[in-house]
């Protein structure tokens, strides 16, 4: 497990209030933290808290997948462009035509 995706899981669980983030020791309200779950409460929050944590994991992984598709496409149009500047004549990014010129 990368940690790009246990940070985006945890920020899920933030965001569904499964997790609380914040300083402990400084709030006066300590209770306000405190809940009790039955053994059979928390058989169903751990299966609940699995299952959210396979969506979210299937979720990155299908991000990552469309971002290295993306990534690809984009190198392949960059690569396009490139060409059909280089039959046209036009000057590259650099600055220089990719054709060998003539000098007379």
């Amino acid at each position: 497990m990368s940690l790009g995706s246990v940070n985006f899981c945890l920020n899920a669980l933030i965001k569904k209030g499964l997790v609380k983030v914040g300083n402990f020791k400084n709030n006066e309200n300590k209770l306000a933290y405190a809940y009790l779950l039955t053994p059979k409460g928390v058989k169903e929050k751990s299966k609940l808290t699995a299952k959210f944590l396979r969506r979210k994991m299937q979720e990155y992984e299908l991000l990552s997948e469309e971002i290295f598709a993306l990534e690809a496409e984009l190198k392949e149009t960059a690569k396009a462009e490139k060409t059909i500047r280089r039959e046209k004549g036009e000057k590259t990014e650099k600055g220089k035509n990719d054709k060998p010129s003539l000098r007379l």
